[in-house]
C-alpha cells in the first residue's frame, strides 16, 4: 500500500512539474510572438506615417510635388527593406565570404568605451584565415 502511494505521489509531482514547464514554454512563446508584433507595427508604421504625412503635405502644397519625391521614395524604400527582412525570417541563410578590413567604419565607439565621440579612434585585430570547408590551403 505504501509502495503505491509513493508511485502516486511521484507520478503527480512528475505531471505537476511537466505541466508547469508546458506552461511557461507556452507563455515565453507568446511574449516572443507579442514583440515581433509590436516590433513589426512599429517598423512599419514610421515609413507609413511618414507618407501619410507627405500625402496631407501635398495636399495643401500641390505645386511642390517634385520636391517631396526623392522623400517618399525613401520612404518607400524603406518599406521595401523592412518586407525583405520579414520574407527572410525562418529562410536558411545564405553565406557569403567578404574582406573584414573595409568594415572598420561600420564599428560604433560606443561599443569600445570611447566616451567622447569627437576623439579619433582606431581598431586593429589579427584573424587567423582558414578554410571553412577543412582543406588544406
Amino acid at each position: 500500500m505504501v509502495d503505491l502511494f509513493e508511485i502516486v505521489a511521484i507520478a503527480i509531482f512528475i505531471f505537476l512539474g511537466f505541466t508547469g514547464f508546458s506552461f511557461i514554454r507556452n507563455n515565453e512563446k507568446r511574449h516572443i510572438w507579442v514583440g515581433m508584433a509590436r516590433e513589426t507595427a512599429h517598423q512599419l508604421g514610421t515609413p507609413v506615417s511618414a507618407l501619410m504625412g507627405w500625402v496631407d503635405w501635398l495636399k495643401e502644397h500641390p505645386e511642390k510635388t517634385e520636391e517631396l519625391i526623392p522623400e517618399m521614395e525613401a520612404d518607400l524604400l524603406r518599406l521595401e527593406q523592412i518586407g525583405r527582412r520579414f520574407s527572410k525570417m525562418g529562410s536558411k541563410p545564405e553565406m557569403e565570404e567578404f574582406d573584414l578590413s573595409g568594415q572598420d567604419e561600420m564599428v560604433n565607439p560606443r561599443f569600445l568605451g570611447v566616451d567622447n565621440r569627437d576623439q579619433p579612434y582606431t581598431v586593429t585585430a589579427e584573424v587567423a584565415m582558414r578554410p571553412i570547408d577543412g582543406s588544406e590551403q
